[in-house]
This record gives C-alpha cells, sequence and structure tokens, in this order.
C-alpha cells in the first residue's frame, strides 16, 4: 500500500513537471517564432521614463486582469463550493500553465477544478464553462460591434457597400442582444437539453446540475467586460510604448476585430501568436504602417499576460497537493 501510495505521489509529480516543460516550450516557441527577437530587443529594453510608466501600467493591469478572471470563476462556482479569491485565483494561474499545451486553451478546466474538492470536480465542470463562455461572449459581441466599426476604414469596399453600413450596425446590435439573453438562459439551456438527450451515466447527471443565479451571471458578464475594456487598453499602451501613434478609437476597433478572429478561429498552442500578430496586422495597418513595431506590440502583451502568469501558474502547480 506504501509503494502505491509513493508511485501515485512519483507520478503526479512526474506529470506536473512534464506539464510544466510543455507549457514552457510552447510558451517560448510562440515567443521566438512570432517577430525578430533581435529586433524585439532593441525596441523593448530601450527606457525613459514614460516607457517605464507604460510598462508599470501594463504589468499592474495584468494583475487587475487575472483578479477580476479570479473573481469570476469565484462567482461561477459559488453555489457549488465557497473559495476565497486568493484561492481562486491560484486557480485562474494555474489553468494558464496547463491551458497553454491544450488548443484554444481548452485544458484551463483541469487546471482550475484541481483546486476544488474531489466531490465537486467533476460537477465544476460546466460551471467553468459558463464563466469562460461569458468572456467569449463579451469578446464575440465586442468584436462584432468593433468590426462594424471599422468598415469606413476598409477603402477596399464598394460605394454601394458602405451605403449599407447602418444596416450593418443594426444587424450587429440585435446579434449582441441575442447572444447576451442567450447567456442568460444558459444554465436552464443546458439543462433542458441533457434532459431532451436523456443520458443515464452517473457522471453526467452529476455535471448536468448547474445553478447558477442571474445576478451572477450579470456579474459575470460586468467583469468579462471589464477584463475586455483592460486587455483592449493594454494593446494600445503596448502600441505607445513602441511609439506607434494612433488614437484610442481606432487602437479599440482594430484590437477588438483581431481578438474576435483570433478567438473564434480553432487554432493549436504553437499557432496561437502567430495568429494574434498576423490579425494584429491586418486590422492596425489600418491605420499605420509600422508592421514590425504592432507584432512587437503583440509579442509583448503575451509575455506579459500569459508567460509570467504561466511562471507564476507553474509554481501553484508544483505545491499543489
Amino acid at each position: 500500500m506504501k509503494i502505491n501510495k509513493r508511485l501515485k505521489k512519483w507520478l503526479i509529480l512526474v506529470i506536473k513537471i512534464l506539464i510544466i516543460i510543455f507549457s514552457f516550450y510552447f510558451a517560448i516557441y510562440k515567443i521566438v517564432n512570432s517577430c525578430d527577437l533581435i529586433d524585439f530587443k532593441q525596441n523593448v529594453f530601450y527606457f525613459d521614463f514614460n516607457r517605464f510608466f507604460i510598462l508599470f501600467l501594463l504589468l499592474i493591469f495584468m494583475f487587475i486582469n487575472w483578479f477580476f478572471e479570479a473573481v469570476k470563476w469565484k462567482i461561477s462556482i459559488n453555489s457549488l463550493e465557497k473559495i476565497n479569491v486568493w484561492k481562486s485565483l491560484k486557480a485562474v494561474w494555474t489553468g494558464v500553465t496547463v491551458g497553454t499545451i491544450t488548443p484554444n486553451r481548452i485544458g484551463e478546466f483541469g487546471g482550475k477544478i484541481i483546486f476544488l474538492k474531489k466531490e465537486n470536480q467533476v460537477s465544476a465542470i460546466p460551471y467553468t464553462f459558463v464563466a469562460d463562455l461569458s468572456q467569449l461572449l463579451i469578446t464575440v459581441c465586442c468584436g462584432i460591434i468593433g468590426f462594424a466599426l471599422l468598415i469606413p476604414y476598409l477603402h477596399f469596399l464598394d460605394i454601394d457597400f458602405q451605403e449599407k453600413y447602418n444596416l450593418i450596425c443594426i444587424i450587429a446590435l440585435i446579434i449582441t442582444i441575442f447572444l447576451v439573453s442567450l447567456f442568460l438562459f444558459i444554465d436552464k439551456l443546458f439543462n433542458k437539453l441533457l434532459k431532451i438527450v436523456n443520458l443515464k451515466k452517473e457522471i453526467i447527471k452529476n455535471v448536468a446540475k448547474i445553478q447558477i443565479k442571474f445576478s451572477e451571471k450579470i456579474k459575470m458578464l460586468l467583469f468579462s467586460f471589464i477584463r475586455y475594456l483592460i486587455f483592449n487598453f493594454q494593446f494600445y499602451l503596448a502600441l505607445k510604448y513602441f511609439g506607434i501613434e494612433i488614437g484610442i478609437f481606432h487602437s479599440l476597433i482594430a484590437s477588438s476585430s483581431m481578438y474576435l478572429c483570433v478567438n473564434i478561429i480553432p487554432n493549436l498552442p504553437f499557432l496561437e501568436i502567430g495568429l494574434r500578430s498576423s490579425f494584429s496586422i491586418i486590422f492596425f495597418e489600418l491605420f499605420t504602417t509600422q508592421t514590425t513595431v504592432i507584432v512587437c506590440a503583440s509579442l509583448l502583451i503575451y509575455i506579459i499576460n500569459i508567460f509570467i502568469p504561466i511562471i507564476i501558474g507553474s509554481g501553484f502547480l508544483v505545491k499543489h497537493k
């Protein structure tokens, strides 16, 4: 029995180490292959007071961003298990580490739920899904609106298409309202769907029990929207850090369109930052010709928002029993 326990302990440790190794490998692979590193180093390590202040703000916003994500996840599982914000934050950062090695970060589920009681881990999957869905919903809705606002700047479109701009904006608004309304009743729709399917496996029965208050779903959308504003504003600051002169409105509609495309297109771990860089060039080229620096700004955001949390999450993953 002692041998089995010891073997299990070592096996878990090996799995953790492998997850961390692959997470760092994919993250570093993305960084190395996303742009000219020499050019990036020359741009990023040139400091003056304004650039240092912007970098400081980017780091502060990173912590605020993940704090709101932790609060949001805490709210989502509130009816299942009560946890404090610190524990939720550790779970979220561990989720970032695990999610790095999976397509579209679906592995974040596993990284988060291991911090819950064993009997609640399976049941927490749909709650975590709803929390993540709230962020995707905000990204898609704001992205649709942002792309609609971007249309007048697409000079290759013909005049007839430009004249239909108001109709496109109305359609974008209707789609947004529909998706938000759908999310507010997602738990009821999910439970009814499973009743129709009539799956009898015990594990599915446990997963099907979703109970999230209407007010909690509103809070999740609110926190998701705050997070969305933060990482869009971070991109604007990153552009300013590299000396790109662009208005905040133009930056927001371009970055919202970029995040829309990145999130709705399925991608593999080593392709994520490449897609982000490609779409950032496509949309920001409408307002600036400094494409190399745009890629550098995208890489800086990845390092601050993802790579640093991977390092922090790795420590929590190793320490967690």
